[in-house]
């Protein structure tokens, strides 16, 4: 994303990694949600559980839905920022599983993990269908996350780059795009 907003990358390329991540992670999430709800993964008391957090989840509004999804990407951006500022592979564990422990404690909404419970619900109760949860909910966390993360991580990153011409990054990719370049999707060769 910093690379993108200080014109190193394209807009189109990020667009693309997300959508190839984004795809692959809901393949993944229908595939999990589907082994929960039709194996038997989880003992009755937990199913029952799970069924009342999907089904929690479900029945809050399209606003409400976004609104916490904001939030659970401002949460998920500052872990990818932090990740950095952590030097072993314990405190990147702790830091992620803490943050993410926030999003469910807090009852945020993140597009993977969230989909992941109302799928779970469209599986396993006959008045929730799978293909209307796209754009009741996973639009919305996708768009609360993708706002949330790029107003707190990247405007944070963008700062400390976009005016430092002797920056490492610009060292490192060259000069900035041409606006038309950076829309469309045409990359220069990067220096080694």
């Amino acid at each position: 994303m910093v690379l993108v907003l200080v014109k190193l990358a394209s807009v189109a390329n990020l667009l693309r990694l997300w959508l190839v991540v984004l795809v692959a992670n809901m393949i993944g999430a229908v595939g999990v949600a589907a082994l929960l709800a039709y194996f038997e993964v989880l003992d009755p008391a937990r199913l029952e559980k799970a069924v009342e957090i999907g089904r929690h989840a479900y029945e809050k509004g399209w606003f409400d839905i976004f609104s916490k999804a904001i939030i659970a990407g401002w949460i998920v951006a500052a872990m990818v920022w932090l990740m950095h500022a952590c030097k072993d592979t314990v405190s990147r564990v702790l830091l992620v599983w803490i943050l993410m422990y926030f999003i469910g404690v807090g009852g945020f909404f993140h597009v993977i993990t969230s989909s992941v419970e109302v799928f779970f619900l469209a599986f396993r109760e006959s008045d929730v269908d799978l293909l209307p949860l796209l754009p009741t909910f996973v639009l919305p966390v996708l768009l609360g996350n993708t706002i949330g993360g790029v107003t707190f991580v990247a405007v944070l990153n963008y700062a400390l780059f976009a005016e430092h011409k002797d920056s490492r990054l610009f060292e490192r990719y060259g000069d900035r795009l041409n606006w038309r370049d950076w829309l469309l999707g045409v990359e220069k060769k990067h220096r080694h």
